[in-house]
């Protein structure tokens, strides 16, 4: 199955999964990357772990998940030489279990990998568990910021044991592939069921546009209770599948920018390629009522807002977090509440003196959440 995917040219539909990865990539480097303006550097390292490496790239020389990190490395080192902070030391590890595919990635990186040997780069055959159980140690340094990616050809290997695991590590983001609709051809197996710890009788309730929906809500069930941890998914439709990627992080500025990847993919429910709540609003089949040409999720965001707001008012930091959980990028989210408040639904009132904020003013952005005080409260008007 390995050989006959590097062996022909990438599908529409994983050339779309590896533009999320080299997105979130190209967000991800500046955050530990840049020279900060105090002079405090809170990481020394960087650690970007490939765990399903393969050989870098398809029959038609696109390229895979490896590539694209260090093609992205490279082109950030060049554009910014001026902010990056040359004391940081970036260590790449990628790893493959057949020794040909290895082989071919060892060369293909060699031709466009950066000469000025910032990039530590380690190339290694070893089956998925066995390199897991070795980067531990490297994952754990309380120094490093970890990128983990595991594109996985299968559904055995990254399991929510897996998850778990990596859970707990401190300033580590996860991207990994699952191909969901593997879970309706394996659902008699209870072997596989079982290194899933999936409930038989749940699983064919699911409807199949919303498979990887349900693994996503899964998974998400499956991380400790005392684990802090943000999860988002986006689902990819190939023919009468449907796959996606699941991510990970324990930081909400990591959800943040993994959004934001997500809304530009699909500006309709930053979620999937394809019309997942059957909402029709993507082909262009409006209603006449404009209260009705609104997506299922958004619906289910208003709501969802408007029963917190009736037990209780929410000041900015809440509803970053909020906003964040349910799928949606600030912006967008901002938009939504700008709606509502035209509406005379919700206002926003200062926390200083209770006074209305300035229109249309909501505060979420990870520099107000992370860098001061709350400084609104959003307050429910309708009876």
């Amino acid at each position: 199955m390995v050989r006959d995917f590097y062996g022909k040219p990438f599908s529409d539909e994983t050339k779309l999964k590896l533009e999320l990865f080299r997105g979130y990539i190209r967000e991800w480097i500046p955050v530990f990357f840049t020279q900060y303006t105090s002079g405090k550097q809170n990481y020394k390292r960087i650690n970007i772990f490939d765990y399903f490496a393969g050989s870098g790239r398809d029959a038609s020389g696109f390229p895979g998940s490896p590539l694209i990190v260090v093609d992205e490395l490279k082109n950030y080192c060049e554009v910014n030489t001026r902010l990056k902070n040359s004391t940081v030391k970036v260590f790449l590890f990628f790893y493959d279990s057949d020794p040909k595919k290895i082989n071919e990635l060892d060369k293909n990186i060699d031709r466009i990998e950066c000469k000025q040997g910032c990039c530590h780069i380690k190339v290694d055959t070893k089956p998925f568990e066995e390199a897991l159980s070795d980067s531990i140690t490297v994952l754990e340094n309380q120094e490093a910021a970890n990128l983990v990616i595991m594109d996985q050809f299968g559904i055995s290997n990254v399991t929510p044991e897996v998850v778990s695991i990596l859970a707990r590590i401190e300033t580590t983001d996860i991207l990994f592939f699952i191909p969901s609709s593997y879970l309706r051809r394996f659902k008699e197996n209870q072997q596989f069921l079982k290194r899933q710890n999936i409930d038989r009788s749940k699983l064919g309730e699911v409807g199949h546009s919303q498979i990887h929906r349900f693994i996503y809500n899964h998974y998400r069930t499956m991380i400790p209770s005392d684990a802090k941890y943000y999860m988002a998914p986006f689902s990819i439709k190939k023919g009468g599948n449907i796959h996606g990627i699941l991510f990970g992080s324990r930081s909400l500025f990591g959800l943040d920018k993994f959004l934001k990847v997500c809304w530009n993919l699909d500006p309709t429910t930053g979620e999937a390629n394809y019309d997942i709540d059957d909402d029709h609003i993507r082909s262009g089949q409006l209603s006449l009522f404009p209260d009705l040409n609104v997506t299922t999720k958004e619906r289910f965001f208003i709501n969802s807002l408007i029963n917190m707001l009736r037990t209780r008012s929410v000041n900015n930091h809440q509803l970053y977090q909020f906003v964040l959980e349910r799928g949606y990028t600030p912006k967008i989210a901002s938009a939504i509440l700008r709606g509502l408040q035209k509406k005379g639904v919700v206002d926003a009132f200062q926390i200083s003196n209770q006074r209305p904020a300035r229109r249309g003013a909501f505060y979420i952005t990870w520099d107000n959440y992370s860098k001061y005080p709350p400084r609104v409260l959003l307050r429910l008007l309708e009876p």
